[in-house]
């Protein structure tokens, strides 16, 4: 089980993330990871709380592989940090998921890190403004 107190710094969510999906996967775990209130975006429309985001998390149950995360970059301002890792799946050495995530996360009053806001393929889509703007 996850002890979240070992989160004491930004850029270890994403190991955390990892590891709970790697080693025993548990949706309850992984709503640790994320503040009461978070935000959580991967589709057309975002959701809010734990229990939309542990809908939006239980399909993850279902991949096969093992995941891969690197913090590309980590911007800190007091309680709060912005960040964008890179993940992977990778099961019998072909890669069956890729994308880059973007993430505010902020300090909790006990001194750990939880989510805030977290878009797992935030990173990795096509600007469609720039696309539109130039076919006008």
């Amino acid at each position: 089980m996850l002890n979240v107190k070992d989160i004491t710094g930004p850029e270890k969510i994403g190991e955390a993330f990892a590891r709970i999906f790697n080693d025993h996967f548990d949706v309850d775990d992984l709503i640790l990871l994320y503040e009461e209130g978070a935000t959580f975006f991967d589709g057309e429309t975002p959701v809010v709380g734990h229990d939309a985001i542990r809908k939006a998390l239980a399909p993850l149950g279902g991949m096969p592989g093992v995941m891969e995360s690197k913090v590309n970059f980590c911007v800190v301002n007091g309680d709060v940090a912005l960040m964008r890792a890179d993940y992977r799946l990778v099961d019998e050495g072909r890669v069956v998921l890729t994308g880059s995530s973007v993430e505010i996360v902020r300090r909790q009053a006990d001194g750990t890190w939880r989510y805030m806001i977290d878009h797992p393929t935030g990173a990795s889509l096509a600007s469609q403004s720039l696309n539109k703007d130039a076919s006008s």
